[in-house]
């Protein structure tokens, strides 16, 4: 006897629920349960039409090219995950000492899975190659082991810790810190838009861990919204050094996704250093406050001028718009000399959005 499939809305509200499960406390407050029973879907909570190519693959590559885009973790998502990569190891099998408990994501390259390390019994990160993709391209081994050690070299807060690597004939994966919550392209998609306040936030601990990877001759190159995680207690770590190099070598490639890559990032990739990820980050700002990437304003005289935060909303605050555009400077020379004068610049912008105390109050 064939067992009754779940209708399309009960299947919906089961993968919000699994969203809402990431407790996204303290950035949002969570509906309450009976809340999710009776939720309409509004338009604005699933991405729709085709999925762009972009110079490199997202987290959610493979996902249905209409329709809505599977949930991270959610049982959809492994779902799609093994139809377009079959050779998968199965969820349950056991890789060394890693149960395979669930798939976060897949992109052009690699799958990532949640995993239990049997011995601590404590959860992981699993980021492993797609056996199809290294038939044909046999490097990504060395690049996957390249990007653990960039990884490996930092250790901060706001960034995601690299646990260990491994290759061997059949698999090559490295294994990171678990981070049970969602990442920026998420919460996005989930808001449209998200405060001020919390976007200066993020913004402040992916400047101290972009810094922390400078002190070890690292940028990262591919700051994007899919590689910013938030955790359930309110920090921002960085993840996906693959795109990363030393500021001891010079690069002749073209790297990065289009739409967050900087000018130089493109047209001189031998002049690339660590200002090229604060444009990135300052666009990945930009589409935080207002849910769309930066556009160009046809009234400015100076050419490839965006419009300002603050002139297509002005309920954003102006320091925190100021702050933005000067991340999106096309000339790097422009944009902050350092980490540290960025740091103090948000400070100031913290300061600026506190309440103030009115003359003689206690």
């Amino acid at each position: 006897m064939r067992t009754p499939t779940k209708p399309p809305v009960m299947r919906e509200a089961r993968e919000l629920r699994e969203l809402e499960d990431l407790d996204l406390l303290p950035w949002f407050n969570r509906p309450a349960l009976e809340a999710l029973e009776e939720l309409e879907f509004p338009e604005t909570l699933f991405v729709r039409g085709r999925v762009p190519v972009r110079a490199r693959s997202t987290t959610l590559v493979g996902a249905p090219t209409t329709g809505r885009l599977p949930a991270q973790g959610s049982a959809t998502m492994s779902t799609w995950a093994y139809q377009l990569e079959p050779e998968l190891p199965p969820l349950g099998s056991v890789i060394e000492k890693y149960r395979l408990k669930g798939i976060i994501g897949i992109g052009g390259f690699a799958a990532v899975y949640r995993a239990r390390h049997l011995l601590l019994e404590t959860d992981v990160a699993l980021k492993l190659l797609r056996p199809s993709v290294v038939r044909n391209r046999p490097r990504l081994p060395r690049l996957l082991c390249e990007e653990a050690r960039f990884a490996a070299r930092i250790r901060h807060p706001n960034v995601v810790r690299m646990l260990d690597v491994t290759h061997t004939d059949l698999l090559t994966y490295l294994v990171m810190e678990y981070i049970d919550g969602p990442d920026l392209a998420v919460m996005t998609r989930r808001r449209g838009r998200l405060p001020a306040k919390m976007v200066l936030k993020i913004v402040e601990h992916v400047v101290a861990g972009l810094a922390a990877g400078l002190r070890e001759n690292v940028i990262h190159r591919d700051i994007k919204p899919s590689n910013i995680l938030l955790t359930p207690s309110g920090v921002t770590k960085i993840v996906d050094f693959g795109l990363a190099r030393s500021t001891l070598e010079a690069s002749t490639k073209v790297v990065g996704t289009a739409d967050y890559m900087s000018p130089e990032q493109i047209e001189r990739p031998t002049e690339v250093d660590f200002r090229s990820d604060l444009y990135s980050l300052g666009v990945t700002a930009y589409q935080a406050l207002l849910g769309r990437l930066p556009i160009l304003n046809p009234e400015s005289s100076r050419p490839h001028a965006v419009v300002s935060p603050k002139a297509a909303d002005a309920s954003i605050p102006g320091s925190v718009s100021d702050l933005v555009m000067w991340l999106l400077e096309r000339d790097p020379r422009a944009r902050p000399g350092s980490y540290e004068v960025l740091r103090d610049a948000i400070g100031a912008c913290r300061r600026a959005l506190e309440p103030q105390t009115p003359p003689g109050a206690r």
